[in-house]
């Protein structure tokens, strides 16, 4: 008997109740956060910095959504959200949504590693060719 499609089909269910896990955490404990202390001024009457939270998914594989959410945890981590003139959220709260962010972009990261590989391959510019000529080889070479 084949017992892969089993361990494929638990592999699967167990990817699933995971994601399921994190959808329910983020509804229970994230949202209500944003709602709370960050959708007066972003969401959809006022978009300060163009900046949409109430809408913003816990989409952690797409790169725009992921750098939105970089972008917020680094600011509230850095204690520049909620600014100073809005009262502060509870530390604990602010700590649990700090934490799981923390957790998501995380996973997400080491996600888009496994996928790509850790280094983007990249052409030099003229400056680094030349920096890179001087410093391997003595050479020194000047652009005309």
């Amino acid at each position: 008997m084949n017992r892969f499609p089993f361990a494929v089909l638990a592999v699967f269910c167990s990817v699933s109740h995971a994601a399921a896990q994190d959808l329910a955490s983020f509804q229970s404990k994230i949202k209500p956060f944003l709602h709370a202390h960050c959708v007066d001024c972003h969401g959809p009457d006022v978009k300060k910095a163009g900046l949409r939270l109430d809408q913003l998914k816990p989409d952690f594989a797409d790169a725009r959504t992921m750098a939105l959410w970089v972008k917020a945890h680094d600011k509230l981590v850095a204690g520049e959200m909620p600014p100073k003139k809005r009262p502060r959220p509870p530390q604990r709260d602010l700590e649990i949504v700090t934490q799981w962010l923390h957790q998501e972009l995380h996973a997400a990261s080491l996600d888009k590693q496994r996928k790509q590989g850790r280094v983007v391959l990249r052409r030099l510019n003229a400056t680094e060719y030349e920096n890179t000529l001087r410093d391997l080889l003595a050479l020194t070479i000047t652009s005309s």
